[in-house]
């Protein structure tokens, strides 16, 4: 009957790796420390690390995350521990590549509710970080040609009310001069 148990076991352990590769977004299972128990396929090609060199090492102490992100994945990890969920964005420059990630982190519980785990999404945002910022700056732009436009039309409206006031002044002097 122990041998069947254990057959179970490997057998969902094993589903349950496929399922986990088979997930399109960046993913990590980290122990309730913050070691790295786990990471998908998607994750392992994003970053070019192998998951056995990942295993068992704390998160922040990956070759892929810089030391200035240390610390807040260390508070994320202490808050996901304490059941709650951390979600944030994060610039990350890795042999030479830079990305923008959103994070999210949050408790695997057990049946006594109890954080047993953490799971980790990455996804990765870089594009639309780029598109933002391409939004960004064409705003500005339109914003100081809108400025300028403005500044020309009242020049304009300025010029025109200048040439209304000598015509005007200039048909009343015709008028005087046809009435002498």
């Amino acid at each position: 009957m122990e041998k069947v148990k254990e057959g179970i076991v490997f057998r969902n352990k094993s589903i349950s790796k496929l399922i986990f590769d088979t997930i399109s977004e960046l993913m990590l299972l980290l122990g309730t420390n913050g070691e790295v128990l786990a990471a998908n396929t998607i994750f392992v090609e994003f970053f070019g690390v192998k998951e056995s060199e990942m295993l068992n090492k704390k998160l922040w102490e990956q070759e892929f995350i810089e030391k200035e992100r240390e610390n807040i994945l260390k508070e994320s990890v202490e808050k996901v521990k304490n059941g709650q969920k951390v979600k944030y964005e994060t610039e990350n420059n890795y042999k030479g590549k830079q990305s923008f990630l959103e994070i999210s982190m949050k408790p695997i519980f057990d049946e006594e509710n109890g954080v047993i785990a953490i799971l980790v999404e990455v996804y990765d945002i870089t594009e639309i970080k780029k598109m933002e910022f391409e939004f960004e700056k064409y705003h500005k732009e339109s914003m100081i040609i809108n400025k300028e436009l403005s500044e020309e039309k009242e020049k304009i409206a300025n010029a025109l009310s200048l040439v209304s006031l000598k015509a005007s002044v200039m048909n009343n002097q015709l008028l005087e001069e046809k009435r002498n």
